[in-house]
């Protein structure tokens, strides 16, 4: 059981698609807020639930990022035939 979980680890360490998605994923609610106040026109007039809604649509764009990202792990699994239906 460690091999397999040691297996895994350098698989998910090493593969640099991993890398790049999981840090888009991070990076792009933090991105399009500091867009978002600074291309604002009146920042005074912002509302509340309008953060709020922008925040949680770019915190589901990184879901799906995310969700990706086990996509690509698991055709990886039943490529190589570690996994059996």
């Amino acid at each position: 059981m460690k091999a397999i979980i040691a297996s895994e680890w350098l698989k998910a360490r090493t593969v640099r698609s991993h890398w790049v998605l999981l840090i888009i994923a991070m990076m792009f609610p933090l991105i399009i807020s500091t867009l978002v106040g600074i291309f604002n026109p009146d920042p005074q007039f912002v509302s509340y639930r309008e953060v709020v809604s922008i925040v949680a649509s770019s915190g589901a764009f990184s879901l799906l990022l995310l969700s990706s990202l086990w996509v690509i792990n698991l055709t990886s699994e039943f490529t190589h035939g570690t996994i059996r239906v």
